[in-house]
């Protein structure tokens, strides 16, 4: 944490994700297209973490502590 305080990058800069609606719509869809996510049957998004090998390379695990199951999807996956 210290090498990122040692960066003295101001943030000025607070984007709103409901400007962004759109956009995110799309890029979740472009997920979903090329087989990185998925969508349950209740109809929330899921990402696979299956289909993106460094997924979690910063926490150091093999699959970023995420579940990685397709269909019912489990408690700690993080949907989109």
């Amino acid at each position: 944490m210290n090498a990122i305080s040692s960066l003295k990058v101001g943030i000025d800069m607070h984007p709103k994700v409901t400007k962004h609606i759109k956009e995110i719509i799309d890029f979740v869809s472009h997920l979903i297209e090329k087989g990185h996510a998925y969508t349950s049957p209740s109809g929330s998004v899921y990402f696979d973490v299956t289909t993106y090998p460094p997924y979690g390379e910063l926490s150091n695990t093999k699959d970023g502590g995420m579940g990685s199951g397709r269909g019912v999807p489990k408690g700690e996956e993080t949907s989109l």
